[in-house]
């Protein structure tokens, strides 16, 4: 494919906030594609002159923007998904840059019309090491509801997953809505899982493919969610949106992940398990581990108490979002 061909079908969104540089960055990259977007759309809070000033100025690409007034990155993704048109979706941060094939070979995999989305790997630091480590399992909750990241390190061949991380994914607008009620101001941890779970539960399959790379070059958060040390309300949140988006689709599913988010938990919100394994090898990193127990435990028990009265996750509407794969 090639820029001849005229824009692909495609309209990429970007949530940014307060980052400039990255996001210059990072639109120079999606100026760069081989097969350009129909539209690119950066989407920044009214309060955000950093990113006004920067969008005021000479760009490598010239962006639609769109105004939101409230915080998280829901809200941004919601708005630019509400201003989309095109068939397909692709998402990505501020902090990312997309690699030149990177539209063109997300494109390719949708040829089966039963996928309705496609990710892959995002580098840190834009430079991958000569023997990188690598996993086979990728994007996945168990039966117990265990999530098993690894998009960052996810090498060898195309698999089906359950989920795609936010920075490198692009979906059919027909497999895709945004969750509204999850818990965080900036991040909102574990939104992609609330998104693949619901994609998959339509009966559309998501693909993971190595190949398709963008390089993530981790910003700051300026929220509690910060990334050397996340506040414990940030600890709170993560576990809460983890258990209940897993718990939202289907009650032996919620009932199996809360039993497995108390007893063991998550390597960045533990549970019993987790957390005095940690603090019996009296090192730095583990003793920051136990420290995450209580407010993990306490968001893990919010998220059930929600469940056991049938709250769960809500979706943006829109007759788009709602069809299923033929």
């Amino acid at each position: 494919m090639s820029r001849a061909e005229g824009p692909a079908p495609v309209t990429v969104v970007v949530p940014t906030y307060r980052r400039p540089d990255h996001l210059r960055r990072c639109l120079a990259g999606l100026s760069a594609q081989r097969r350009p977007p129909a539209l690119t759309i950066v989407v920044r809070r009214v309060e955000d002159e950093l990113t006004a000033a920067l969008l005021a100025g000479p760009l490598p690409l010239a962006p639609t923007v769109v105004l939101v007034d409230r915080p998280g990155v829901l809200v941004a993704m919601t708005a630019g998904l509400a201003a989309t048109k095109t068939p397909f979706v692709a998402f990505t941060d501020d902090d990312a840059v997309p690699r030149p094939d990177w539209i063109e070979r997300l494109l390719e995999l949708f040829s089966d019309p039963s996928v309705g989305g496609v990710g892959g790997r995002d580098i840190f630091g834009g430079k991958e090491a000569e023997n990188p480590p690598s996993a086979a399992r990728v994007g996945l909750v168990s039966s117990w509801g265990r999530l098993t990241g690894n998009h960052h390190i996810g090498l060898g061949p195309q698999r089906e997953v359950d989920v795609l991380k936010g920075v490198n994914c692009m979906y059919r607008r027909g497999a895709i809505a945004i969750p509204q009620n999850l818990r965080g101001a900036g991040a909102q941890v574990h939104f992609e899982v609330a998104v693949g779970l619901r994609a998959r539960g339509l009966g559309w399959h998501l693909i993971y493919d190595p190949a398709i790379v963008v390089d993530h070059y981790l910003g700051p958060r300026f929220d509690a969610d910060d990334r050397s040390g996340p506040e414990n309300s940030a600890v709170f949140d993560a576990a809460y949106n983890l258990t209940f988006a897993v718990g939202s689709f289907g009650s032996r599913r919620a009932l199996r992940r809360i039993i497995f988010s108390l007893l063991i938990g998550d390597r960045s919100t533990p549970g019993f398990g987790r957390a005095f394994a940690g603090l019996r090898s009296h090192s730095d990193r583990d003793l920051r581990l136990f420290s995450r127990l209580m407010p993990a435990l306490l968001g893990n028990l919010k998220a059930a108490a929600d469940l056991a009265v049938h709250r769960r996750v809500r979706f943006s509407s829109g007759a788009d979002a709602l069809s299923a794969p033929s």
